[in-house]
């Protein structure tokens, strides 16, 4: 139904390794959580939700490796790597 989830922000789509897409969702405010919504197959089978800090955002995807970057409120950016939820 139009209006149970947020809209997909454009350039949105991060594509792993393992053959899953990830999916940025667009927030419903400045304070939400940033999330992602991991697809598996053609049919758009959502299998997990990501959810981060509203400042961070995934730039990459590794085997088993998220990397992120996270901007502090003074406008710094950081890399992180993270291990890929399960």
């Amino acid at each position: 139904m139009a209006g149970d989830h947020p809209a997909v922000l454009t350039n949105a789509l991060i594509g792993a390794p393992d053959g899953t897409l990830w999916i940025r969702r667009a927030g419903t405010d400045r304070s939400s959580p940033t999330t992602y919504d991991v697809v598996v197959d053609r049919r758009g089978r959502i299998v997990k939700r990501v959810l981060m800090a509203r400042n961070e955002r995934v730039v990459g995807l590794g085997a088993g490796t998220v990397y992120t970057v996270a901007t502090d409120d003074d406008g710094t950016s950081s890399l992180r790597r993270h291990e890929q939820p399960r």
